[in-house]
């Protein structure tokens, strides 16, 4: 059973599109600072990173999806969740 994380969007303040999106088992904020320290060291572990070094300030975090609120039972169904996330909003860098 997965109790936290979720599925979270990223994308710019002001913007509607997300521009990827995730899924993680560990704690949002956790996830939100290993997104932001890749980006500040250009890592090229996730092709956005580069991209979006100069928009650092506007990058807004948003959780689609809440395993706290609402479990799911396996691994299979988050990768599941995030996929249909994927199909709903198309994001530019997944």
């Amino acid at each position: 059973m997965i109790t936290t994380g979720g599925i979270y969007g990223i994308k710019n303040y002001g913007d509607d599109n997300f521009y990827y999106i995730g899924k993680t088992k560990n704690n949002f904020y956790i996830r939100w600072g290993q997104h932001i320290t890749g980006i500040s060291r250009s890592s090229t572990e996730l092709p956005w990173y580069g991209a979006e070094k100069e928009n650092v300030d506007i990058i807004d975090f948003t959780i689609l999806y809440d395993c706290r609120r609402s479990p799911l039972e396996s691994d299979k169904d988050l990768l599941e969740l995030e996929n249909e996330f994927i199909q709903k909003y198309q994001p530019k860098y997944n």
